[in-house]
């Protein structure tokens, strides 16, 4: 089965901060859109295409799976969530877990969290 991505990722808004701490975002705070989005430094389609294996029960249900995540400060990944494709969530999680870190994204020149979403269409090659 061959796994192409969407060319672009949807985006949720969970946090906002006020002026009134002069723009720095809280610690805590999940971010949705930042000047700089976060980016893998690897090839994302080839990391998936080797590493994403279904089970022969899913492979009949061709479609777009959903899985969204934060990517850290430090570039690591958490929060893995399967929104769409719940058949197959033990293997996106393993797989999301295997990424290698990636470029964390920026806001105001510091690195923040940010959620990102990963669409993936599955298609019979």
């Amino acid at each position: 089965m061959k796994y192409i991505f969407l060319a672009t990722c949807l985006l949720f808004t969970t946090h906002a901060f006020s002026q009134t701490n002069g723009g720095i975002p809280p610690h805590d705070s999940v971010y949705t859109h930042v000047e700089q989005m976060p980016e893998p430094v690897f090839d994302l389609t080839a990391f998936v295409n080797k590493n994403l294996h279904c089970p022969d029960s899913v492979k009949q249900d061709i479609g777009t799976v959903i899985v969204k995540f934060i990517v850290n400060e430090d570039g690591s990944l958490s929060n893995i969530q399967v929104v769409k494709g719940k058949e197959i969530q033990s293997e996106l999680s393993g797989v999301i877990n295997k990424m290698p870190k990636w470029k964390p994204g920026k806001y105001k020149g510091a690195p923040v969290k940010v959620w990102f979403i990963l669409p993936i269409i599955l298609e019979l090659e």
